[in-house]
Parts: structure tokens; sequence; C-alpha cells
């Protein structure tokens, strides 16, 4: 992905991973943090944000405030504007787990978050169906899956690329205002 120079991208939940060309934000401040913030009071108005990225974070926002949130979203992005979301994909854990290509204890931390501080538990679990469903109710459209490594600069890697048993775990979507 090129450097978006004049554009307003945001990279909410970022932890510990900076993405290049992006305003990086985070409840929790670390090096990689331009702005701290809960990613439900971000500061941006309407229609000012060309891009949103979210990896593994929309599963740590409870059931209830998930479409609020996507909403709140979406009437911020310009028009045209786009979200890449990626989260754990619940259909293939499952799947992982039945087949026994992977024991339980090698997939809940994916399922029900890390819990090692504050806000790294999962309220949500998502398959295709559930989130297309939630993004279409919040107005996207134009809703697909996406590549991590198309859309991702070069070098960089996060969770939306995580394999477990040898399959990868993300369900990596994107969707047009």
């Amino acid at each position: 992905m090129a450097e978006t120079v004049g554009f307003t991208n945001i990279h909410l939940g970022c932890g510990e991973k900076r993405l290049p060309g992006f305003i990086n934000v985070d409840a929790r401040e670390s090096a990689c943090t331009d702005l701290v913030c809960d990613i439900t009071d971000i500061p941006f108005g309407n229609s000012t944000v060309d891009l949103f990225y979210m990896c593994h974070s929309l599963e740590h926002i409870p059931m209830h405030g998930v479409q609020v949130l996507l909403r709140k979203l979406h009437s911020m992005l310009k028009p045209n504007g786009q979200i890449y979301i990626s989260v754990p994909d619940f259909a293939v854990l499952a799947s992982l787990y039945l087949s026994r290509r992977a024991p339980l204890s090698s997939i809940v931390r994916a399922i029900h978050g890390g819990q090692e501080y504050p806000g790294n538990t999962h309220y949500m679990s998502y398959d295709i169906e559930l989130l297309t469903a939630i993004l279409s109710g919040s107005g996207f459209s134009g809703i697909k899956r996406y590549t991590p490594n198309d859309f991702l600069p070069d070098g960089f890697s996060d969770t939306s690329t995580y394999r477990i048993g040898g399959k990868a775990i993300s369900l990596n979507i994107c969707a047009s205002k």
C-alpha cells in the first residue's frame, strides 16, 4: 500500500503495531500510538476520514456497542471511504477444534482474548454472515473479503495473517461508504 499524504487514514486498536501513513489509535499508550483514546470515542468529525483499519479490535467491543460504533465510523468516512476489518473467524476456529487439528488451548486466546490487561477481552465472535449483516445494517456496501498482503505495506505483519494449525484464522472484510 502506498503512502497516502493528504489523506486521513486511521488504524484503530493499533496496539504495538505502527502502520505507516496512518494515525495509530489505541486505548493504551505505546511507542506506536499517535492518539490514546477508546476507539468508541475517537475525535474525528463527519466525512473527515478516508480509511479505517481495525485488526483484531472489533471483537473487544461489547455486543450492544458494535453497530453503534460502526454507524459512527460510517458517518466519519468521506464519500467512497473504506473500512478494513480483521477479526478472529469463529467458523475457522470451531472447525480447527472440532476436526481436532487444534486443541482448545491453542485457540482460546483467539476466541476470548488474552485477558492479560483490562480491555483485552473478546465480547463478540464473528463469522462472514454475521459481520456482513452488521456492516450492511450500519450503512456499508460493497462488503467483501480482502487479502491482508494486498492491503498492508510490504514488511508489515499483524494478526490479520495469523495461523493456527497451518490455517489462517482471521476473517478479513472490507466495505465502502
